[in-house]
């Protein structure tokens, strides 16, 4: 209660961005839960957009799904899922009415129950057969040595990190995660450059800054297929 002048700010804010024709992002669920299920809605959304229309401010709503074939692994496939736009013409009530914020509601859930596949946690087989990407394998041969050598070198890194945060971080686990890398992985790559170079007294050496990533990149794809 002692930060609603922040949701104040940020509302107003949103308003703004409206009046200028731009795009706001809105996590309608309003929290961080690891599951295949849509949870109930906050009243947020609702409110910023009647707030938009009783401005005349001509505002439309995608619904949109986001979907992770898995919250904690790397290598993860997602599927982005959209649904039919939210305008006021969809209200049967009207917009200053109080029920306005109940039907736009309604509304959203039924559109987002389209797009947010429900999928029990142990229900390995239904995840595959949504996520999983068909492959040759002739795919699979191309992308073995370079994943392997990937997989091998970013290992250390990766889970020492994940070590670090597994049992800490919760439902945010992904965000830490990136955010760590993000700042992590360049020192890393060029750590192991400077060695080999040590190592080795090669120029060539320096190549590594660039085919390190690739072979991420590869583990990545030979994981998906």
């Amino acid at each position: 209660a002692e930060n609603l002048g922040h949701n104040y700010a940020t509302f107003d804010a949103c308003q703004e961005i409206f009046r200028q024709n731009g795009i706001v992002l809105i996590f309608s669920e309003g929290g961080s839960t690891n599951e295949w299920h849509l949870r109930p809605l906050k009243k947020g959304t609702a409110r910023l957009a009647i707030t938009a229309w009783l401005q005349n401010i001509p505002l439309e709503i995608i619904p949109a799904g986001i979907n992770y074939s898995s919250f904690r692994k790397f290598g993860k496939a997602i599927l982005l899922n959209f649904g039919n736009s939210i305008t006021t013409e969809r209200l049967t009530a009207g917009i200053s009415d109080n029920k306005a914020i109940t039907e736009f509601n309604e509304i959203l859930k039924n559109e987002l129950q389209k797009l947010v596949y429900e999928i029990e946690d142990t229900d390995e087989i239904k995840r595959k057969k949504i996520f999983q990407v068909p492959s040759s394998a002739f795919q699979k041969f191309i992308l073995f040595i370079p994943a392997m050598a990937g997989y091998a070198v970013h290992l250390p890194l990766y889970y020492a990190i994940h070590g670090f945060i597994y049992k800490r971080a919760h439902d945010h686990y992904d965000s830490i995660m990136l955010g760590l890398l993000f700042f992590t992985y360049p020192v890393y790559v060029i750590a192991i450059t400077l060695i080999v170079f040590f190592i080795t007294n090669s120029g060539y050496s320096f190549f590594l800054i660039a085919l390190l990533p690739v072979t991420a990149l590869s583990v990545l794809h030979y994981r998906n297929v």
